[in-house]
This record gives structure tokens, sequence and C-alpha cells, in this order.
């Protein structure tokens, strides 16, 4: 979710967890005043409007990731936000972030992060990871505040999942119709997210 105010160009995120069965529970706490505000006037993360309350995962598995696949999924994120200050798309891993950014414009911009059918995630902490290395790169927030931000960004996402309605009330044309209803949003169970997640950050 975007402003036309000034910061570094990009914005996204996910979450931290605690994992206790194959269901996962997010709660967090807000998140430090930390986010780089040098630059061009730019996008920018509206943190009030994607605070919403905590959200429940259903995952495939509780197995702990390897270092590698940690790794890996930080890499992937930080790698598509690389690529996203060059142009208003970038994909990697089965993941792609399209940017819809106009200050001229009325309504949200925002950055729309979709997991294709290509992908395989059967925990929420791989989506996270990947959301706050793309996060802490594009946006230069440190860890701790990527990871609070990023949990309210998939808790908006959960709620208003299909609520096409939602994103009318705020955001622009051009966001609106970069989505499709059936995506748009994160479905609250793994078996949902490849090929069917549009996420709004």
């Amino acid at each position: 979710m975007t402003r036309s105010l000034k910061a570094i160009t990009v914005r996204v995120g996910l979450i931290l967890i605690c994992v206790y069965s194959t269901s996962t529970y997010i709660s967090a706490q807000d998140a430090g005043n930390t986010a780089a505000t040098d630059g061009e006037a730019g996008p920018n993360l509206d943190r009030n409007e994607v605070r919403s309350d905590p959200v429940r995962f259903i995952n495939r598995t509780n197995r702990r990731a390897s270092e590698q696949m940690r790794n890996q999924d930080n890499a992937t994120g930080v790698g598509i936000a690389k690529k996203i200050l060059d142009s208003n798309e970038a994909e990697t891993g089965g993941v792609t972030v399209t940017r819809v950014f106009d200050g001229n414009k009325e309504g949200l911009g925002a950055d729309i992060m979709t997991i294709s059918d290509k992908a395989n995630f059967g925990h929420i902490n791989r989506v996270k990871r990947i959301l706050i290395g793309y996060l802490m790169e594009a946006f230069e927030y440190n860890e701790a505040d990527a990871e609070v931000i990023s949990r309210f960004i998939l808790y908006y996402n959960a709620r208003h999942r299909g609520d096409l309605d939602k994103v009318k009330e705020k955001y622009s044309e051009a966001v609106v119709s970069a989505l499709d209803p059936a995506r748009v949003g994160i479905d609250r169970s793994y078996q949902n997210w490849a090929g069917k997640t549009q996420l709004l950050l």
C-alpha cells in the first residue's frame, strides 16, 4: 500500500510466527518509525492502511526449514527488489512483483506480489522470508521492523481475500485493473497459495 511521499522506492513484507502444529498463529506489535525517507518523491508504505488483526494460517508441514532454504528464500526477495528498482515488474522463483504507482493519480498505488502456480510453498514462513528480504532491500528497513510490518501486510491480505470492493475504496484505478478478483489477497490455507495469490503491498 503506497502513498506519494518522500521515500525510497518500493514496499512489501510478510510474517514472524509461533509454530505449534501445522497451523500458524501470527501476532505482532507495532513497528518503529524507521523507514528510509531520502530521495525522490515516490511510493512509500502506508502502515495505517495495512494494520489488521492477527490471522491463523494452515501449513502443509511444521518441519523446520534448512539454513539453505532460509537463505534461498531471503535471496529471492532481495533479488526481486533489486530488479524492481530498474523496471515495473520483476520475477524470480515463481514470484512476480508488479509496481503500479503514479503520484499524479488519485488513490493508493501498490506493489502487487503474485505467487504463480509454479511456486511450491507449504509454509507461510517461506512467503515471509521472501517478503522480508524484499522489504529490507527495497525499502531499507531493518530486519525487526521489516518482520513486524510484513505481518500486518499478511493480515490485511488474508482478511480482504477476494474483496475487490475494498480495494476500489482506496486504491487507484490502475491497481484495481491489475488485480484478478479470484486471486486478490492470500488464502489462509497453503493449498490455495500457488496460482491463486495476489498480495497488495
